[in-house]
């Protein structure tokens, strides 16, 4: 272990966060206190996006980017995208009257991708890994605050439903690592391949490639197709992660 984290902290990560969830979501089960409710959607929306993450900065045994700043492009990542995103899909609508899945594919990933790629350009990072992985900590901040907005939602209009709630947390938790963390993590490492070699054409593909998987998933209800798309998004993001070890090691 030469980066600070072990091998298996994603595994601790990811019980802990399991453990928590379940104690929390017996609390509000037996007394019915709204009070849990936002640590319920908290630990709910954050485990499986936190344990990935480090699970992807595990593998990489000498990165550049230290955790907490990867910490900090998740918050602000996760903010200023959500922030973004909300008022180019608001603006949208009003100048449209309804908004196409593919612009809300193009916003969300341009949305998501700002901060990033500012702290790719700005400390200079020398690993696309290192860029792969601020992408990823980015889309986990997103996919945690999105998921929090979903399960709020989920509870009011389901009157209460805490069932319908955990199901609503536990896909999208599951769902995490193969949407915004993969699309954000792969847009952000090709972003790096551009602004050091100059590799634009591999970017655009890029950009354009995750656009067609996020309107693609938004677009569809069926479980296989989540399936697929969930395969094709967790195997691109493996396909880099592996090139760049070989090329590093």
């Amino acid at each position: 272990m030469t980066n600070g984290i072990g091998r298996w902290t994603w595994l601790r990560l990811l019980l802990g966060g399991v453990v928590a969830f379940i104690l929390i979501e017996r609390a509000l089960a037996f007394t019915g206190s709204i009070t849990y409710v936002p640590a319920l959607l908290l630990v709910g929306a954050l485990t499986v996006p936190v344990a990935f993450c480090a699970f992807l900065y595990s593998r990489d045994r000498t990165p550049d980017v230290p955790w907490t700043t990867l910490g900090w492009c998740a918050l602000w990542g996760g903010v200023l995208g959500s922030v973004l995103a909300g008022r180019l899909e608001f603006d949208t609508v009003q100048h449209l009257g309804t908004i196409p899945v593919i612009a809300i594919g193009v916003i969300e990933e341009f949305a998501k991708f700002v901060v990033p790629a500012w702290l790719t350009v700005r400390h200079g990072y020398s690993k696309e890994m290192d860029g792969l992985m601020l992408g990823a900590a980015a889309g986990a901040g997103f996919a945690v605050l999105e998921s929090m907005g979903y399960g709020l939602t989920g509870l009011f209009f389901s009157g209460g439903n805490l069932t319908f709630t955990v199901q609503l947390l536990f896909f999208r938790g599951l769902m995490a690592p193969a949407t915004h963390i993969a699309w954000t993590g792969l847009i952000t490492g090709a972003f790096w391949s551009a602004w050091h070699r100059r590799s634009l054409r591999r970017f655009l593909y890029t950009f354009a490639g995750v656009v067609i998987l996020h309107s693609l998933w938004d677009g569809t209800g069926s479980f296989t197709w989540y399936l697929v798309l969930t395969l094709v998004s967790l195997g691109w993001l493996f396909e880099r992660v592996h090139a760049i070890a070989r090329r590093t090691a």
